[in-house]
């Protein structure tokens, strides 16, 4: 059974040590290494009769241990996080120390290691579990339902060994003990790995997904991401009877500050409007680019009375705001454009779309720099 934790262990090494070959993945390597201390340190730790004895308790359960810290290690790495040394060397050293110290204690010994190596379990576990909430995806429960089984095994081995239900030769030994150690050991390994993998893959997941969705200048939404939110708010508005509002703004002579100041300053335009729009809003509000210089506001559980509000306030606060870049004030205008579904009847999103859009072409018409309806 030895045997058969150390061959999963090496095979997620391997496969871990693959991926990550080719590209730099943060905390990949630091894992791949954990397993492979695991694969070598639990068939050191269990060939006691054909392996020096000294050796094999101190070589084997630094090993596996050092296996825990480099699972640590890994973790903070994968949150970007610089790694917290102590935490992750100390309780290596202090196995080792242990070992041997109370290498001819085997009891004491044997509750040792179980005490520590739990610590280290705890630790990997609180790591991941304080992060929950800064996850993608679900992997990582995956994650920590393997760090609980590691837990487990190290919390009943210590209680059975103080309680006096079992000895530490019971685990070297074919029976009920040695069983639920050994398979509750590849289970560990396999949901742990497996587990970490999946966290990679959800953030990757989750990052190409904002890439997908996200307008590269100004960092705010995309048109595919207005259109999906659209769908999604106006769904809402129609099922809640709800009142939703959609503002689109357009700069007023963005070609002008083109050709007159250059594209980069066109650009900072963008960029700097983005951001003082953003400030502005509500959490509740969707704010993103709809294509070159036009821009869409989505308020839900607003009428069109406060999207009106809004949008003078917007306007009021633009107009007494220049944009200063490579040293020059360019003063910057919008019109915008108000549609609303308690200001007329619209069958799916794409007519309020079209409707504020109707709209800011007005207010282009009228003279530029203030609203339509």
């Amino acid at each position: 059974m030895a045997a058969m934790v150390a061959v999963v262990s090496l095979a997620m090494a391997i496969a871990l040590r693959c991926v990550s070959s080719k590209e730099h993945v943060p905390g990949f390597r630091l894992f791949s290494i954990g397993l492979l201390c695991h694969a070598i340190g639990v068939p050191v730790v269990a060939f006691r009769a054909v392996i020096p004895e000294a050796f094999s308790i101190i070589a084997g359960n630094t090993l596996v241990s050092a296996a825990f810290g480099f699972f640590l290690a890994a973790i903070y790495r994968f949150y970007l996080k610089p790694v917290n040394c102590k935490l992750v060397m100390v309780p290596v050293a202090l196995v080792f120390v242990s070992t041997i110290v109370l290498l001819n204690q085997q009891a004491l010994r044997f509750s040792t290691m179980s005490l520590l190596m739990l610590l280290q379990m705890l630790s990997l576990f609180m790591t991941v579990w304080v992060r929950r909430h800064d996850t993608s995806g679900n992997s990582y429960r995956l994650l920590l339902c393997g760090v609980t089984i590691g837990v487990l095994i190290f919390a009943s081995r210590m209680i059975a060994m103080l309680a006096g239900i079992t000895s530490p030769q019971a685990v070297w030994h074919p029976g009920l003990i040695q069983t639920w150690t050994f398979m509750s050991g590849g289970v560990f390994v396999l949901f742990t790995a497996v587990g970490i993998i999946g966290m990679y893959k959800d953030r990757s997941d989750h990052y190409i997904k904002t890439l997908a969705m996200q307008d590269e200048l100004t960092g705010i939404g995309n048109r595919r991401a207005i259109v999906q939110e659209l769908q999604k708010r106006f769904a809402e508005s129609v099922r809640h009877k709800t009142p939703l509002c959609l503002l689109m703004f357009d700069l007023d002579y963005f070609k002008h500050i083109n050709d007159c100041f250059g594209h980069f300053a066109g650009d900072e335009v963008l960029k700097t409007v983005a951001t003082s729009v953003k400030t502005r809003l509500r959490i509740s509000d969707f704010f993103g680019r709809y294509g070159g210089e036009e821009f869409v506001i989505i308020l839900p559980r607003t009428s069109q009375s406060v999207g009106v509000s809004i949008a003078e306030e917007l306007l009021a606060r633009q107009q007494h705001q220049s944009i200063r870049t490579e040293g020059k004030e360019i003063p910057v205008n919008f019109s915008i454009g108000i549609a609303a579904t308690d200001s007329g009847q619209f069958e799916k999103s794409e007519d309020l779309l079209k409707a504020a859009d109707q709209a800011l072409y007005r207010a282009k018409e009228q003279g530029r720099n203030r609203l339509s309806v």
